[in-house]
């Protein structure tokens, strides 16, 4: 079933074209990764998804619902269904770990305290971080940063996750930890998965599908398999160059 669906969407700034034709559809629990050079459009497309940018044209549905007419107001039940990982984790140095998860809960759900924490502390375990609410982002390692943003983005039991080049500045033992997490989350929770990254390591790791945007559009959809078989000089030069 079609979770998450993009259907002939443009989008430009000023004279220069993002997207001129962009057709894409994720299933329901499925790890979807989007792959491309910088500059083609991945994060836009990513931030379309959430209502951070709008569409000059085209329509995108969520669970068989059309959300790119939406109203301000009515994005918020969108975000609460779409847990994001930013690339650079977006923490706020000045609250604690605990805080910082704690903060969506405190804005959008009406919890106890006692009810507030035990879901800080429940997002901490699934990411291998028990106990730590009281350190400070400044206190932890990198790979820690992305793990605490990873525990905000899965605090409110989103339906789907977008991962934004979650391995992006890790060094390999990390890199490897992320991937197995995402692997692991989206098992255990039952989520969908959508990971926009360079990392060839990662795509292979983590991918049930991917697709490939070039010059406006999507150029490649395919498994692993067909990825690494694909005959377009596109694809086959991004994977030799990643």
């Amino acid at each position: 079933m079609s979770l998450v669906r993009f259907e002939h969407v443009t989008k430009a700034f000023g004279p220069k074209k993002i997207y001129t034709d962009l057709c894409l559809s994720i299933e329901q629990g499925e790890t979807f990764t989007i792959i491309g050079g910088s500059g083609q459009g991945k994060s836009v497309m990513l931030k379309m998804l959430i209502g951070l940018l709008k569409p000059d044209s085209g329509e995108i549905y969520l669970d068989e619902k059309r959300i790119d007419n939406l109203r301000d107001a009515e994005w918020i039940g969108v975000r609460r269904r779409v847990g994001m990982l930013f690339q650079g984790g977006a923490l706020f140095d000045s609250l604690s770990v605990g805080e910082n998860i704690a903060y969506g809960l405190r804005e959008h759900l009406k919890l106890s305290e006692n009810e507030l924490w035990e879901r800080v502390a429940e997002a901490l375990s699934q990411v291998g971080l028990e106990g730590i609410e009281a350190m400070l982002p400044a206190d932890l390692s990198g790979g820690m940063r992305k793990r605490v943003a990873l525990a905000r983005a899965i605090v409110m039991t989103p339906e789907v996750i977008i991962y934004d080049e979650p391995t992006t500045g890790l060094d390999p033992v990390n890199t490897r930890r992320i991937n197995e997490l995402i692997i692991d989350l989206q098992r255990k929770l039952k989520i969908t998965s959508i990971v926009v990254t360079h990392d060839m390591q990662s795509v292979f790791s983590v991918s049930d599908r991917i697709a490939m945007v070039h010059e406006g559009r999507i150029i490649f959809t395919g498994n692993t398999d067909e990825l690494r078989a694909s005959s377009l000089a596109e694809v086959k030069a991004f994977i030799q160059g990643a």
